[in-house]
């Protein structure tokens, strides 16, 4: 028995020995290996822990890549602008009798899930419209059953056509009065979007013209205006070489819509102390201070570069809060801008025409630093973007910011209504050519895509603004997948 007894223990001496060393030679295969940050060591040698990477191989989702920074997959950042596969467009202006005047359109804005174009015209002569299109963005763009179409344009007994913009603020839509077969108007439409598209109780209209004006004084039209995010609505005057308006018009959302008192306005020749700032085509934004876009008037060489700025921080009628920089003193020519974007640092004017007449227009677009002065030219810098990849790149209306690339919305050259949208890249040189892109969006999906004004982005889509295409007033909205 005692004999058996140490045969056991020899055993079990021998079993414990033998464990302890293999755990020692696991630990020894790992001990003097070091693997990076993203790897774990398994049998002396660096593999990948879960959710790393370390080539594109790794990354077995579609459309994904190796991020050799962060050692992650990421979505693939692939620039697809100039791939006619990454664009879409649609006729709404179709065969179907609900939407066979759906055309003529000029601005737009969305609500989160709608996308609301602005009203404007459908024939040369004098033929302003009121019919209001919006789109389900969560539903197909191709297909006719995601528009609707809600003719406003006996809103309250007013001529309610003939708009240039739309802002969505706090619950309803807006819209800026432009110019209709009545001429230059101050008729603001607007929806709640809490209601029925299509029930006119869901509409209300007010006149700015029946406010208590100076003697004389009329608000000769709008173009472009802007939500300041918490409470007030601005409308940029709009002027041409026929005529303009000084008149910045300003609306408290927090009051009554149809309350004279919810409503004010203000010369911007006067807060300024300077005739010529009037005429303007387009407003941004940039947290604090609202930039008038300077386009026409009838001062001078009736182009102008007359830049206004607002400081919200201050009374709208107070001339300290308003400021003026003459561009021309930069030494280009830069006149005559439609419509301004905000990146989050600077502020980019969209160049559009700097003479009357066949060559007038231009591609200067202007760019302020809003972390300089305003008043100091050296805050500012211009950048001839013509002839962009071989591109006649002038005529634009309006711009758009994808929180990297800036837009050129493409309107017209000379008499002609073109395509070729312009693209610069925020993150790159704003002077150095390599840093732009044009590319000719026509005949996108088998249409007429030409001659837009203005855009909008929502979610991952650009959308264009059917205007006119040369073969009239259009209704084929173009849209662009930018990611």
């Amino acid at each position: 028995m005692r004999e058996f007894l140490v045969i056991l223990s020899f055993l079990f001496a021998t079993i414990f020995i033998s464990c302890g060393e293999d755990k020692k030679t696991e630990k020894d295969s790992c001990e003097n290996v070091n693997c990076n940050s993203w790897e774990s060591c398994f049998d002396g040698v660096c593999v990948l822990k879960d959710g790393n990477c370390n080539s594109n191989s790794n990354c077995l989702e579609s459309g994904t890549i190796c991020d050799l920074v962060t050692h992650v997959c990421i979505v693939a950042n692939i620039d697809n602008f100039k791939n006619r596969d990454s664009w879409e467009a649609f006729d709404v202006n179709s065969n179907n009798s609900t939407f066979s005047n759906a055309k003529g359109y000029y601005g737009a804005t969305g609500d989160g899930r709608y996308i609301y174009f602005a009203p404007c015209r459908d024939s040369n002569n004098d033929g302003f419209h009121g019919r209001v299109l919006r789109y389900d963005s969560t539903k197909s763009f191709t297909d006719l059953s995601s528009y609707s179409l809600y003719d406003a344009g006996n809103t309250d007994n007013l001529t309610t056509t003939g708009y240039a913009g739309a802002i969505f603020a706090n619950g309803y839509i807006y819209f800026v009065p432009y110019l209709n077969e009545e001429g230059r108007h101050a008729k603001v439409l607007r929806y709640n979007t809490s209601s029925d598209f299509s029930n006119s109780n869901s509409w209300s209209a007010f006149d700015a013209n029946s406010l208590d004006l100076p003697t004389g004084a009329q608000l000769n039209g709008y173009d472009g205006g802007v939500f300041d995010g918490e409470r007030y609505i601005y409308f940029s005057p709009y002027g041409d070489q026929n005529g303009s308006n000084m008149f910045a018009l300003r609306y408290d959302t927090t009051g009554d819509f149809k309350e004279k008192n919810s409503w004010s306005f203000t010369s911007t020749t006067q807060m300024t102390q300077n005739t010529g700032a009037k005429g303007f085509y387009g407003i941004t934004f940039d947290g604090t201070y609202i930039y008038y876009v300077p386009f026409a008037n009838k001062e001078g060489s009736k182009f102008h570069s007359k830049m206004v700025r607002y400081n919200t921080t201050l009374s709208f009628t107070d001339k300290e809060a308003w400021s003026l920089f003459d561009a021309s003193n930069i030494g280009e020519n830069t006149v005559g801008y439609k419509g301004a974007v905000f990146d989050g640092k600077y502020v980019y004017y969209v160049p559009f025409r700097e003479a009357e007449g066949l060559g007038g227009q231009h591609s200067k677009v202007l760019r302020y630093n809003t972390e300089s002065p305003f008043e100091n030219a050296n805050s500012w810098s211009v950048f001839n973007a013509s002839n962009i990849n071989g591109l006649n790149t002038v005529g634009y209306v309006g711009a758009q910011f994808d929180g990297r690339y800036i837009y050129f919305i493409p309107y017209q050259q000379d008499n002609f209504f073109h395509a070729n949208i312009l693209r610069y890249d925020s993150t790159k040189d704003f002077l150095d050519s390599d840093s732009w892109n044009a590319f000719n969006v026509g005949d996108i999906s088998g249409l007429n895509t030409k001659g837009y004004k203005y855009g909008f982005i929502m979610d991952k889509y650009l959308y264009l603004v059917p205007y006119n295409n040369n073969s009239g007033f259009s209704g084929v909205v173009l849209r662009y997948n930018f990611q």
